[in-house]
């Protein structure tokens, strides 16, 4: 039987117009209705999944920031970067002056000015006062976080100067102590500690679920941890070829409300 239900937003949950489709509201809520926990596992941080939440059920959990932070089944925890490392990063971000955000669950630190692409302040009005996120802008990171305790959960970079990106990016890598993640115009960066598939053992650990009674939904290769951990692991039919040779199943796209299909019938029917 199925206890814990982990699902992907963007790609997933999302269809391509950052919507939660009638079916998968009302599959999710089914499943809650069953005693079965239901999670969003995402990248974003809670000020983004508590409105995607609100749309659904208040009794639902999330974890974000790819597993450093979570709270589900009023269990929480968070595995902040070491202060070392963090340290060394805004001191790159300074040397190369590339537009570098430091965040935890209420606060992000941006090295530049934001020209809309990471305005958290849009959610405000839809999010509690405990998940507002404040952005702050033009900060000296270095000076800010050596005179207060800060805890980081995600570093995430990018810049117009591509070139100095990509000369950051490779001292980066001499960094102990992060889970660094690269992409072609930018990248983030997380606790080693941290992943989406570890912050799922924690979570089944705190609520004494076996990872045998987890399902796991996603569409890309940031979801392959927690693919690795679960039950049983469904790719969306959107997700890339690769990513849907490596799970147990495969749903439909989220156009076409995969996650309800794959709740119906990969969750429930198996649970009746």
């Amino acid at each position: 039987m199925y206890k814990l239900i982990c699902i992907d937003l963007d790609g997933t949950l999302l269809d391509t117009r950052q919507r939660v489709s009638t079916k998968n509201r009302e599959a999710i809520r089914k499943a809650l209705d069953q005693g079965i926990e239901v999670a969003i596992v995402s990248g974003r941080p809670n000020c983004f999944t508590i409105r995607i939440m609100n749309q659904i059920s208040g009794r639902m959990g999330h974890i974000t920031f790819n597993g450093a932070y979570y709270r589900i089944a009023n269990k929480t925890r968070q595995f902040p970067i070491p202060k070392e490392a963090v340290m060394k990063v805004a001191k790159l971000a300074q040397k190369y002056h590339v537009r570098t955000y430091f965040k935890n669950k209420n606060l992000s630190l941006c090295t530049k000015s934001d020209p809309g692409i990471l305005d958290y302040d849009q959610f405000k009005s839809q999010t509690p006062l405990k998940d507002q996120m404040d952005m702050l802008y033009n900060v000296d990171v270095v000076d800010v976080l050596s005179n207060q305790d800060i805890n980081i959960l995600k570093i995430f970079a990018w810049d117009e100067n591509l070139e100095n990106v990509r000369k950051m990016r490779e001292e980066l890598k001499e960094i102990e102590g992060i889970n660094l993640y690269l992409y072609d115009e930018n990248f983030e960066m997380s606790s080693e500690d941290t992943s989406k598939g570890k912050a799922i053992q924690n979570v089944c650990a705190d609520l004494g679920i076996q990872l045998d009674e987890v399902v796991c939904i996603g569409d890309n290769y940031n979801d392959l941890s927690m693919f690795e951990v679960a039950g049983l692991s469904v790719a969306m039919e959107n997700a890339p070829r690769k990513i849907k040779e490596m799970v147990d199943k495969v749903t439909l796209t989220n156009d076409e409300s995969g996650v309800a299909y794959a709740i119906e019938n990969f969750v429930l029917k198996e649970n009746e």
